[in-house]
């Protein structure tokens, strides 16, 4: 093991899309090192939580698939696991909180019960002892009247509170490796706040490792060590956030950065980024962003560009040739 906690090396994913295979995911490469943030960001349909899903082999088997590429979690290749050998990672090695906790819990289960039942799959300690668990864990994410809650579901409680319960249930096993997918999204800016200020918390007492994933080059900002950005299933550019928010190399980072509001600024529209994302099924031969790019030259247009490395920071552009 050469100190990553996860290290994913070319990993393309396909589906099935009118009787035809078509790539969503192409070529992707990272790591995520022990106690770090990665934050991943891109638009909708980049491929942000298609990668996630599949590391988790959570994607459904008729539809889609996974070409190539290595999955490597504390140096072993899980890539080729079965659904036996993932239930043994899933959720006690790495854990996921997926982007609507109102869809993501079950509903005719009482919130404890989720949260046994989470503790159970993998351990064998009594019930009691799993209470006891769980209501320690609600007390740590912050909810209130935890043996209220404990008996209550999920749609009694505010969208705040059951994002609590998905972290909750996130970190009950306490794993190695959390994938946060859109964590905020649904939340009102207070709570959304609370809640980054929460996970901040718990890595920090905890070591965790956590892949943030989101739109939001704000939430990145505040929260990530490193950032990843994706557009159209390819992996634009990786730098640590001080680099990428200070000197972006690449002509699409440098458009989700212009379209952040600022406050020192006062202007009366937002900058956007022209044109919208290509589909699965209508991709550009050549750079994946060129359709968009006001910096597109020939070469663009026919070849996708490698990752170049300047001094450490990784951007897929012709300009760095």
């Amino acid at each position: 093991m050469n100190g990553n906690l996860l290290e994913i090396n070319n990993l393309s994913v396909s589906f099935l899309v009118r009787k035809k295979w078509v790539q969503a995911v192409t070529d992707v490469s990272f790591f995520v090192k022990q106690g770090e943030t990665l934050g991943i960001v891109g638009e909708s349909g980049c491929g942000k939580s298609v990668t996630s899903m599949a590391m988790l082999h959570l994607l459904d088997k008729k539809t889609s698939r996974i070409d190539s590429g290595k999955i490597l979690f504390k140096g072993t290749d899980i890539s080729g696991y079965d659904d036996v050998q993932m239930s043994k990672i899933r959720g006690s090695q790495i854990a996921m909180i997926f982007q609507d906790s109102m869809t993501s819990l079950n509903p005719v289960m009482t919130n404890g019960a989720q949260l046994e039942e989470a503790i159970l799959v993998h351990e064998k300690i009594s019930k009691a002892e799993a209470h006891e668990r769980v209501l320690n864990m609600l007390k740590k994410v912050g909810i209130p009247s935890p043996e209220k809650r404990y008996k209550e579901y999920p749609h009694q409680l505010s969208g705040g509170m059951r994002q609590r319960i998905m972290i909750a249930m996130a970190l009950i096993q306490s794993p190695s490796l959390l994938i946060a997918d859109e964590p905020t999204t649904a939340l009102d800016v207070t709570i959304q706040a609370q809640i980054l200020e929460l996970m901040k918390e718990l890595k920090n007492t905890s070591d965790i490792s956590i892949m943030l994933i989101t739109h939001d080059m704000g939430v990145v900002a505040e929260m990530s060590d490193r950032i990843m950005v994706m557009y159209a299933g390819n992996v634009m550019e990786v730098a640590d956030t001080k680099s990428l928010f200070n000197n972006p190399l690449h002509p699409y980072s440098l458009g989700l950065l212009a379209s952040i509001p600022r406050s020192d600024k006062t202007i009366d529209t937002l900058n956007s980024i022209e044109g919208t994302v290509p589909t699965l099924t209508n991709m550009p031969k050549g750079c994946r962003f060129s359709t968009r790019c006001s910096e597109c030259t020939a070469k663009c247009l026919e070849s996708c560009p490698p990752m170049f490395d300047i001094d450490g920071h990784l951007v897929r552009c012709w300009k760095y040739e």
